[in-house]
């Protein structure tokens, strides 16, 4: 076990993702002053009022913005990141470009329950454009006054009360947290690779096998790191079989999918018709499961079942009345006839159920 935690694929992935990610880390934001902060809120008002007047891609750049920076207050310094206001001009090019299709659309009811877990994002998503935008102002003319700009003192002390108003804001929280421990190890390495491509920027002119070792090198982790990923992925899947054999247990296609239709029969013809739909719509999910449609696991429900064949299956629409059938008669407790225990046998002799 400690060997194959210190074995060379392993170094080499790390060493491949922290070259990946150096470049990220490795610059600051500019050091401004308050005054200039205020001249930079201003900039960003007159490129949201301009979008305002002709919303296109030549005026909503996202890339004026500019780059995010920190305010000098005396002896610190607090990051200051407009995030935000680029995310608002890429939303508004992207809704000119693309105009909602569905906005009147009603929304499905299985989707309700993952409602409340965006509805932040489905707020923002119902903003018009003119909103957006005025929204965006707004938000900059606050923060233009709260950073003095209707004349306050220049003094260090009123300089630091005005941006710690700014920042003390909710939506400002994240861009004033302490560098973490895992953040200070990130920036040292980054000064690390920095330094040692410098060093081999150096020594290649005059060693031209060096370049072409470091193609090769990394051409190779990627390789080795990829067989070690997929050969740990089929242990783990092997384990999981082994020290977890309920997975699957109590699955629909654990009961061959003849005696579920069977069952089925044998209710229609004592005239229990929500059963025998029942029965028969079980039938099916344990044919298409048992022919290698799904892995099998028994915690599924039947818009699961539903979500796991393709949009582009010729399955999914003959499963998607069947479901629905299923759901009116079993779940919303609706009547059923011979009429409709027949054409849900026959939606399950179209899917193999027969």
């Amino acid at each position: 076990m400690i060997r194959s935690w210190l074995s060379p694929a392993h170094f080499l992935v790390a060493l491949l993702l922290a070259f990946g990610c150096a470049a990220v880390w490795a610059d600051a934001p500019p050091v401004i002053s308050l005054a200039e902060y205020r001249t930079r809120l201003e900039a960003m008002d007159r490129l949201v009022a301009g979008c305002q007047q002709a919303v296109n891609a030549a005026n909503c750049k996202s890339d004026a913005v500019g780059a995010d920076v920190q305010i000098q207050l005396g002896q610190e310094k607090r990051d200051v990141r407009f995030f935000w206001l680029r995310d608002a001009l890429d939303a508004v090019v992207r809704e000119q470009a693309e105009p909602k299709k569905a906005a009147d659309k009603k929304p499905d009811s299985s989707a309700s329950e993952g409602k409340s877990a965006r509805e932040r994002a489905d707020f923002e998503e119902a903003m018009t454009i003119p909103e957006r935008l005025q929204t965006a102002r707004d938000r900059l003319h606050e923060d233009w006054l709260r950073a003095g700009g209707a004349g306050s003192s220049s003094a260090d002390t009123a300089q630091r009360q005005a941006l710690t108003r700014i920042l003390s804001q909710k939506q400002y929280q994240y861009a004033v947290e302490r560098p973490t421990l895992w953040e200070r190890v990130r920036q040292k390495i980054s000064v690390w690779l920095d330094k040692t491509f410098g060093a081999l920027a150096e020594i290649a002119p005059k060693a031209r096998w060096i370049g072409r070792a470091v193609q090769i090198g990394i051409v190779l982790a990627v390789c080795i790191g990829l067989v070690w990923f997929l050969i740990g992925l089929e242990r783990r899947n092997r384990l999981a079989l082994q020290f977890h054999p309920e997975v699957g247990k109590g699955a629909p296609s654990e009961r061959d999918w003849q005696l579920w239709l069977q069952d089925a029969r044998r209710a229609a013809a004592q005239g229990a018709w929500r059963e025998a739909i029942h029965l028969v719509y079980w039938a099916s999910i344990s044919r298409l499961e048992s022919s290698g449609q799904w892995p099998a696991d028994r915690a599924r429900t039947p818009r699961e079942y539903l979500a796991l064949v393709g949009e582009e299956s010729s399955q999914r629409p003959t499963l998607a009345a069947l479901t629905r059938a299923f759901e009116r008669t079993w779940y919303a407790g609706q009547s059923a006839g011979e009429a409709d225990f027949e054409r849900a046998e026959e939606l399950a002799g179209s899917l193999g159920a027969r």
